[in-house]
């Protein structure tokens, strides 16, 4: 109980304790939020068995290739880091009433057009019911 006392008693420091209390529960909220919806989101669709079927095309993007650059600080160093994502292709498939979008080569984007009918592997979630595309071909 001595954490929960001493957060409450910084908490009553106005401003800047309320400030910080505010962060630090805004900041765990958040972080805690991540958790569940990972673990939700694994419990959904892993180790399902996969089903073929036939989907359509009803979309594609194209996201080019770009650095992002990452700021990070050491003690009184600063420095940026550069993370270079490459050319991405993906997508939009739908199986019924439901769509997913999946990554694919450069080959398998230029190939399709929107509206073709590929063979699609895919599972059905288990606690939402939603699509999620595994593979094409």
């Amino acid at each position: 109980m001595g954490f929960i006392s001493d957060l409450i008693r910084v908490g009553s420091d106005w401003p800047f304790g309320t400030f910080v209390v505010g962060l630090l529960l805004i900041s765990f909220s958040l972080v805690a939020g991540l958790v569940i919806w990972g673990v939700l989101t694994a419990l959904d669709s892993w180790f399902l068995p996969r089903q073929d079927g036939e989907g359509r095309v009803i979309g594609k993007k194209f996201d080019r290739s770009h650095v992002e650059l990452i700021p990070v600080s050491t003690g009184n160093t600063s420095t940026i880091i550069p993370v270079h994502h490459g050319d991405e292709w993906s997508l939009h498939i739908q199986v019924g009433d439901q769509d997913d979008w999946i990554g694919v080569t450069e080959e398998c984007y230029s190939e399709t057009k929107k509206q073709d009918r590929v063979k699609v592997t895919y599972v059905i979630g288990r606690i939402s019911g939603s699509l999620y595309v595994r593979d094409i071909e």
